[in-house]
């Protein structure tokens, strides 16, 4: 066996052994990625136009899915509602009347559903 050879991936030191005749190669062909159909805004996107056209039930129906996916800040619901086509100051509107009727916020600013 020969030394270490180092090499440096921007993390740090990886030493690799090997001997003389054996040739060192790297290969990703083994992994699989497993890859996500949609993201979260085309899922609540979909959710959002199938609640019907009222905007109040719009912005409830994305609250309460954005809530159970844990995605569950004021800043990730009002940014979902927005690429959703909803108004950012209606969703925050709809958040605090929620709040002691249909959710929770704790002191970090996550929402939860009540029980």
């Amino acid at each position: 066996m020969t030394g270490p050879k180092r090499l440096d991936h921007g993390r740090g030191n990886f030493s690799y052994y090997f001997s003389k005749d054996q040739k060192m190669t790297t290969s990703a062909a083994h992994i699989i990625i497993p890859t996500k159909e949609t993201s979260i805004f085309e899922d609540m996107q979909i959710l959002v136009k199938a609640s019907g056209p009222d905007k109040n039930d719009q912005a409830i129906v994305l609250c309460i899915a954005c809530i159970e996916a844990r995605w569950d800040t004021i800043s990730q619901i009002i940014e979902t509602g927005v690429r959703c086509g909803l108004d950012n100051r209606h969703i925050a509107k709809i958040l605090q009347v929620g709040i002691g009727n249909r959710w929770r916020v704790d002191k970090a600013g996550h929402y939860s559903m009540m029980d």
